[in-house]
């Protein structure tokens, strides 16, 4: 109950500025994918995206998302686009190598 609460504190940020919704929805996205909730994940992270699309760690979120759920050509997207802003990001770099095995397989 207590991620509910939380989940409902955030999402009533998200009607601030942009920058403070950009943080939230990140946030918000990693927090649903901690909880293996990655559609709703999915949905905070494309938000994310879509305010701040020079923000690699929005692309980060998306990529864990849409790794999560299978989508593994989007999710190579996301990762391609999040390299493009950050090339030595701690979170797409070792999930570029793991979508080449996915695609080997």
């Amino acid at each position: 109950m207590e991620i509910r609460h939380a989940f409902d504190r955030v999402s009533a940020g998200l009607f601030v500025c942009v920058s403070v919704r950009v943080c939230l929805s990140g946030d918000r996205s990693a927090a649903f994918a901690e909880q293996d909730e990655f559609a709703n994940a999915l949905r905070d992270a494309q938000y994310c995206v879509f305010l701040k699309p020079d923000w690699a760690k929005g692309y980060s979120r998306l990529a864990v998302a849409l790794y999560n759920l299978g989508r593994y050509p989007e999710c190579l997207q996301a990762v391609e686009g999040g390299l493009k802003l950050d090339p030595e990001n701690s979170v797409l770099k070792p999930m570029m190598d793991g979508l080449k095995l996915v695609q080997i397989l």
